[in-house]
């Protein structure tokens, strides 16, 4: 009689260990909303890299600006500047 209940408790458990596993491996993926808000975070990402460029690019153009004025300056006071 010990070794039925023996058998029904292993069975049981082994059960329970199906059922605990499973809910673990439900919790491990990721829904719909996490997707959504992972894109989301992705775009603002985009976004932010996007400004970043447009204003690098303002920041390059008033560079080259200054650098023509110093040439143009250098030129009628004498100077000979070296370029890049």
């Amino acid at each position: 009689m010990d070794q039925n209940y023996r058998e029904l408790v292993e069975f049981l458990a082994g059960e329970f260990d199906k059922i605990h596993q499973t809910k673990a491996d439900k919790a491990d993926t990721a829904t719909k909303e996490d997707i959504n808000l992972v894109l989301n975070r992705v775009a603002m990402i985009n976004t932010k890299i996007d400004d970043y460029r447009a204003e690098q690019i303002g920041m390059q153009k008033q560079l080259d600006k200054h650098e023509k004025w110093h040439f143009a300056v250098a030129g009628k006071v004498g100077v000979k500047l070296l370029s890049k």
